[in-house]
């Protein structure tokens, strides 16, 4: 496809040039002279382009309100992800189902979400929690969750299930936040 429109353009210029000199020939132009013209016409043009005259101030000028107005747009922007980040750098536990969670928040794009890999259960010691099929004499049929510093057992069950309807639970809550917020931006201005 791109060949056929490379070999198009070409045969454009082609014929376009075999018939100015064939019209030359008719015409009895001297086709060289036409040709030095041509020439001498863009030597002309771009020797006035590089000898163009301006003023040292009017180039300053330009370039320092340019510089203002990036400056401004700059402090407008990085003041609105900071709000962002303060508010929602706080919401990184909960509880869901009498189990604690812990995570962290990503924000890309000017949008907040929960990392999925950071996304875990803990303990309400803050301890990091492990699985567990046995503790002590008891047996289980599941994974249990388990804190190594308090060496205390979490009841209830908790599988892969459970854990993605606790992180599309905590999204949701953070989602509200988000509107909230939004709509507190938008009463204010």
């Amino acid at each position: 496809m791109k060949k056929n429109a490379l070999y198009s353009i070409i045969v454009a210029i082609i014929i376009n040039v075999i018939s100015s000199v064939i019209y030359a020939l008719i015409e009895k132009i001297n086709f060289i002279e036409a040709f030095l013209q041509i020439w001498e016409y863009l030597f002309e043009l771009i020797a006035n382009i590089l000898n163009f005259e301006i003023k040292i101030w009017q180039l300053i000028v330009p370039i320092i309100l340019l510089c203002v107005t990036l400056y401004i747009i700059a402090l407008k922007s990085s003041k609105s992800n900071t709000k962002i980040s303060k508010e929602y750098m706080e919401y990184i536990s909960g509880k869901y189902k009498d189990i604690h969670y812990k995570w962290t928040l990503d924000s890309y794009n000017n949008v907040v979400s929960i990392n999925r890999f950071n996304f875990r259960p803990v303990c309400g010691c803050g301890g990091e929690l492990t699985f567990k099929r046995q503790f002590g004499n008891m047996h289980f049929s599941s994974d249990k969750l388990f804190c190594v510093n308090c060496e205390k057992l979490i009841d209830g069950d908790y599988n892969h299930e459970i854990h993605n309807d606790a992180l599309l639970f905590f999204s949701n809550n953070l989602g509200k936040k988000i509107e909230k917020h939004n709509r507190t931006i938008l009463d204010e201005s």
